[in-house]
């Protein structure tokens, strides 16, 4: 009898752990669906704190679920707010768990542009950004990005003078034609 009530309240116990499991995972896709709703002020700017919370939950489900359809786009979306936060070594970190983790889903390129544009323009690395921009283009040579990965590898370095020099002479030798 004893070995009966055992196996029945170990039953319960794991029915149990299963029911608050599915719980939790429904209430993160709540509160991920909430936060997405909130996370724009009424003139459409992020607000920077949602904006945190909401990355750390996308990451959070992504971790806690990472064979679910919803992680590629979820962990995409994180890096897409996180870009427009404060911090870019975490920007780099979600772009590099994409590239590793799901390697194949759609927006998985733009994850390898966005760490070219990261060591780019928040971290100053022009030789970083350099050789990410050049390995998007020998990984992704047809993707729509492919020709804006070209031209930031031909403006790296430059001042905004510079570069207005150069956009100057560009449509003043194409004036002649």
């Amino acid at each position: 009898m004893i070995k009966k009530t055992s196996i029945y309240l170990f039953s319960i116990f794991i029915t149990f752990i299963f029911l608050f499991a599915s719980c939790n995972h429904i209430s993160l896709s709540e509160k991920i669906t909430d936060l997405e709703q909130r996370m724009l002020d009424a003139d459409g700017v992020l607000i920077a704190e949602t904006g945190e919370e909401l990355v750390s939950d996308y990451c959070t489900f992504v971790t806690k679920n990472p064979t679910d359809t919803k992680s590629p786009e979820y962990l995409f979306k994180a890096l897409d707010i996180s870009v427009n936060l404060s911090d870019p070594q975490r920007t780099l970190n979600i772009a590099d768990r994409m590239l590793n983790d799901y390697p194949n889903y759609e927006m998985t390129p733009m994850a390898l542009f966005i760490k070219g544009f990261i060591y780019e323009n928040q971290f100053g690395d022009i030789n970083q950004a350099r050789k990410t921009y050049q390995l998007f283009l020998d990984t992704y040579p047809n993707h729509d990005f492919a020709d804006d990965a070209k031209i930031a590898i031909d403006n790296l370095g430059l001042s905004p003078d510079e570069l207005i020099r150069k956009f100057e002479q560009q449509n003043a030798g194409q004036d002649g034609f």
